[in-house]
């Protein structure tokens, strides 16, 4: 165990966009004190698309980050998967 642990508001913001699919992404960071993952921001359904996503992670800096990826898959429709980004440098 890593002895990091995870704020309460990296929860509600997951599920925010795992079960409610209300976020397209969220992006956490390491707190200063390197003791809790916490929430950096937090980004509407249909704001945003992936290609800008990527643009705004930092050139010098590690985050975290899930994203909500619709795609479509020829004629058995269309799918949304979670990524699970580990951005580091």
């Amino acid at each position: 165990m890593s002895g990091i642990s995870v704020s309460d508001e990296v929860v509600n913001q997951f599920q925010a966009i795992k079960l409610e699919k209300k976020l397209t992404y969220i992006q956490m960071k390491i707190s200063d004190d390197k003791k809790v993952i916490e929430m950096e921001k937090s980004v509407p359904v249909d704001t945003t698309s992936y290609e800008e996503f990527v643009s705004q992670l930092p050139a010098n800096d590690c985050r975290y980050a899930v994203y909500d990826f619709d795609y479509q898959l020829g004629d058995a429709g269309s799918r949304s998967d979670l990524i699970l980004f580990s951005w580091y440098v």
